[in-house]
């Protein structure tokens, strides 16, 4: 048996070419009676090739370097193989162009790329690369493209684990920007398999969490009881405020009431999400017709002081407080209002008394409506 992979070119292997008709040359590795054909991108008569050489052409010496060139190239393939001790002849093509390449390594790739993920989302979102690849560098048992197989993704789910990391989070802070480069890698053609296409990882969020759950009756004596204080139930209001304008934590803080505007009638607020800084828009005279206390929530945003003590006190509950830890997972039950808002409003912005999305939308809103109802999807304390 060959223990040296024979590196030789063919030409005309389909038996093809004429004396008008060109045959393609290619570059054959044979190694333990396997074959791996590669092409070189030259075409040629029967007349222009003899004993493994371009002749009766013009460009036949720029034609054979580039023969030369690939031939010298796949021998030092071959021979790094030969040094790491393993040989496969069908990963000639990627090692081939990591080595034209400039020898880059999956590190290097992930750094590179990380730029171009990074390009354009917020703040936070390119944080988060840059911690991915602060631990990735550190781990540092993933650092070439040999190195992406499916046992490494299984080591590097083994040692998330052993630093007390849940399923979801493990996922989501980690794997998923490893799989995203992996990708590009496989896009960009230097590998060709993805371990996470055949390794299981765990990425449920409700496993470990809280299973316990306030349906929307509970929410409705939530958000109408009466509290001790006058600063709870302030903190109380910026809550169920959020339940039903869907605002995210950072929005709230910046609401502003002068914001709002008439719009045929209606009171509408047009603010900029801070995190994506896409168009936010709220509609008050849907918002007050479910939860009047939103204007409540309005006339403190109108008052600084007011609503910077509100705001801190709602920090601190929300961080430390259990019961209304529970009470701030509410926020979600807002989704089930967003697509009766969206259809009523361009209804009655436009004039058009059944825009073409308003079956769809109104569908989609029973839907939700009925999963809330149902499923009673808001976290509860155990």
């Amino acid at each position: 048996m060959n223990k040296t992979p024979l590196v030789e070119f063919v030409y005309n292997r389909h038996k093809t070419a004429s004396a008008t008709k060109e045959a393609a040359v290619e570059l054959r590795v044979t190694f333990e009676r396997k074959q791996k054909y590669m092409t070189t991108g030259v075409r040629l008569l029967p007349k222009q090739w003899h004993r493994g050489t371009v002749t009766n052409r013009v460009d036949a010496i720029q034609l054979n370097q580039t023969l030369e060139k690939l031939m010298i190239d796949v021998r030092q393939v071959v021979v790094n193989m030969m040094t790491e001790g393993s040989i496969d002849i069908f990963t000639i093509p990627d090692r081939l162009k990591r080595l034209r390449s400039g020898n880059i390594n999956f590190l290097d790739f992930c750094d590179k790329r990380m730029k171009i993920r990074q390009y354009g989302k917020a703040e936070d979102s390119q944080e988060r690369y840059t911690r991915f690849m602060k631990f990735f560098r550190g781990w540092g048992k993933i650092a070439e493209f040999e190195d992406i197989t499916d046992l490494n993704i299984i080591a590097l789910d083994e040692h998330l684990a052993a630093r007390g990391l849940k399923p979801y989070s493990k996922w989501n802070n980690y794997h998923r920007f490893l799989n995203s480069f992996i990708l590009d890698a496989i896009d960009e053609g230097y590998i060709k398999r993805n371990p996470y296409k055949w390794v299981r990882i765990e990425k449920e969020k409700s496993k470990g969490g809280i299973g316990k759950y306030l349906s929307p009756q509970e929410f409705t004596k939530v958000r109408d009881m009466e509290l001790p204080t006058e600063s709870l139930q302030r903190v109380r209001d910026l809550f169920v405020f959020q339940t039903y304008t869907c605002l995210s934590y950072v929005d709230l803080s910046t609401f502003d009431a002068e914001k709002i505007e008439k719009v045929k009638g209606m009171k509408v607020y047009i603010g900029t999400r801070a995190k994506t800084s896409q168009t936010l828009l709220l509609l008050f005279s849907t918002i007050l017709y479910h939860f009047p206390i939103a204007a409540l929530v309005a006339s403190y945003a109108a008052n600084d002081t007011i609503f910077a003590q509100s705001f801190n006190t709602f920090s601190t509950a929300r961080e430390d407080t259990p019961s209304f830890m529970a009470i701030s997972a509410a926020v979600t039950l807002g989704f089930s209002l967003i697509a009766e808002m969206i259809a009523w409003f361009f209804s009655e912005l436009f004039s058009e008394p059944e825009p073409f999305f308003s079956e769809p939308m109104a569908l989609f809103s029973v839907v939700i409506t009925v999963v809330f109802s149902v499923a009673g999807l808001l976290p509860h304390p155990a």
